[in-house]
């Protein structure tokens, strides 16, 4: 899998005010751990996706030396081990400074913070009941918005239940899989991470399978009249009466 991004969401109902905030110590946190590991020369880091419906940023690192964004992106997922835990952050002062303003954002109406990579979802919250469900085999459905082609192996699902969006990782070699997808409905397959109270999915790795789906999808009044009735039936209307008055 190519593990060359860095997401960072916030859950609950999101000011603007806090999402700005949270993104200016996103690149903070991602500039600080590039100088921590000798990576701010050769490495350009771009906006890969943003979904401002889930307060969603992901930054994707190409370079030509593939090992010094891999020390970033493993540093990112350090500084979020040891935030969850509650233990000490490990690396310079400026990284602890950006990871513990990304923390304070935590504050009642942001319920949680998720530090997600290629390889591991990490969430930063006040409540234990907050971490996600060990992921499963499972699939869900939705429409693909969101499709990188260079380089990355991620997509973003936007879930048709939840109306969420749902980040979705590509082992190396399936590129194919996900062909002339963009924008089409799907049922996606693979390792699915959920929260453990609404059960809402929020990562799908492992991806196996892709099952583009018809957009023509039925109108309800497609049903009227598809079902025989009796011409003794009462109406609609005399049903709806009876049950008013009964």
């Amino acid at each position: 899998m190519a593990n060359n991004t860095m997401t960072l969401a916030l859950d609950g109902n999101v000011p603007f005010r806090e999402f700005a905030i949270a993104i200016q110590h996103f690149y903070g946190l991602v500039d600080a751990l590039a100088a921590e590991f000798q990576a701010r020369d050769g490495v350009d880091w771009y906006i890969d996706d943003l979904v401002k419906s889930s307060a969603i940023a992901t930054v994707r690192g190409e370079s030509d030396i593939p090992n010094k964004v891999a020390q970033v992106i493993e540093g990112y997922a350090a500084v979020a081990k040891a935030l969850e835990s509650n233990e000490p952050v490990p690396y310079s002062a400026r990284v602890k400074g950006h990871a513990r303003n990304i923390r304070d954002i935590i504050n009642g109406q942001v319920t949680a913070v998720r530090f997600e990579t290629a390889e591991s979802d990490i969430v930063v919250s006040d409540s234990p009941r907050s971490q996600l469900l060990p992921p499963a085999l499972g699939a869900v459905e939705g429409r693909i918005q969101t499709l990188t082609n260079r380089v990355s192996l991620r997509f973003t699902l936007f879930d048709s239940f939840h109306d969420r969006a749902v980040s979705c990782y590509l082992d190396e070699g399936q590129e194919t899989i996900i062909r002339e997808a963009w924008g089409r409905r799907a049922i996606v397959e693979g390792l699915v991470a959920r929260e453990p109270d609404r059960n809402r999915p929020v990562t799908i790795r492992g991806v196996s399978r892709i099952e583009i789906l018809s957009d023509d999808v039925p109108h309800y009044h497609d049903a009227r009249g598809i079902i025989a009735v009796h011409v003794d039936a009462p109406s609609s209307e005399d049903i709806i009466r009876h049950l008013r008055d009964a």
